[in-house]
């Protein structure tokens, strides 16, 4: 890739462009199980960075994979020579209505955030709780550290 094109699209994104021999790029090409090698790495900071990238690699022919919250298993957050856009900025978690479990979730979220916005704990408790005693089904999340209230998000 071009070093004049990748600064070209650093000049019009407001979050990070990362590439080979930036600092956090070894971090960054990873996912939990597998490490890819992508061209570039944009974390992006507003809906314009995310088309402006996403633009970007229409135009040069990049193959583009999402990094959402980080918990996918097929590995497929990273890639080989493409463009790994990484959400992890768009990481807000709103409880909208407690009463009807009316929650905005942010593509970036992990679960550990909808679970102290919904259960108000802090951050030690809530992982305990993820991590002992959790009761997961299809749509469902129950904790003791919930008082035991199904939760069952609803996307705005």
């Amino acid at each position: 890739m071009n070093l004049h094109m990748l600064a070209e699209l650093n000049d019009r994104i407001a979050g990070e462009v990362v590439v080979p021999g930036s600092p956090t790029y070894d971090q960054l090409r990873k996912v939990f199980n597998h490490a890819g090698s992508p061209a570039v790495i944009v974390r992006g900071q507003s809906t314009d960075d995310l088309v402006t990238a996403l633009g970007f690699a229409r135009e040069h022919h990049l193959a583009v994979s999402v990094r959402s919250g980080g918990h996918g298993l097929s590995g497929r957050a990273t890639n080989n020579a493409g463009l790994v856009l990484d959400l992890s900025a768009f990481n807000q978690v709103e409880l909208l209505d407690p009463e009807h479990h009316l929650v905005r979730i942010g593509a970036g979220a992990r679960q550990i955030r909808v679970l102290l916005c919904y259960a108000g704990e802090d951050e030690d408790e809530a992982a305990a709780s993820v991590a002992i005693k959790p009761l997961l089904q299809l749509g469902t999340v129950q904790s003791q550290a919930i008082q035991k209230k199904p939760y069952y998000p609803q996307f705005t």
